[in-house]
């Protein structure tokens, strides 16, 4: 009985999503493809032409990623690389408050 269940390896297969050409491991089919990318071209050109002027989205973009690129990634690569500190999470949560507040 246990041979049996010893002798056949057991592998678990992950089913892809839908969205997913299978075999690929990142490759959207073309359906979603085209969704996804007419979704992203409407709202980014509806974004433009209500956009006051272009000072004010360059002024929501620079606080953004600024904070983002200044305390957020440095606090998460810390935790990739070196584990959990108070200090990453201390920069972590202010640069999160920085970037909320800011924008």
């Amino acid at each position: 009985m246990f041979e049996d269940i010893l002798a056949q390896p057991s592998v678990v297969h992950q089913q892809q999503p839908a969205w997913l050409i299978p075999g690929e491991g990142r490759q959207l089919t073309t359906t979603y493809h085209v969704v996804v990318t007419v979704s992203l071209l409407s709202v980014i050109t509806t974004l433009a032409i209500l956009a006051p002027s272009l000072g004010d989205v360059l002024d929501l973009v620079g606080c953004a990623t600024g904070s983002v690129i200044g305390f957020v990634l440095p606090a998460l690569f810390s935790f990739k690389l070196d584990g959990y500190s108070h200090l990453a999470l201390l920069i972590f949560m202010v640069g999160a408050v920085v970037g909320v507040v800011g924008t």
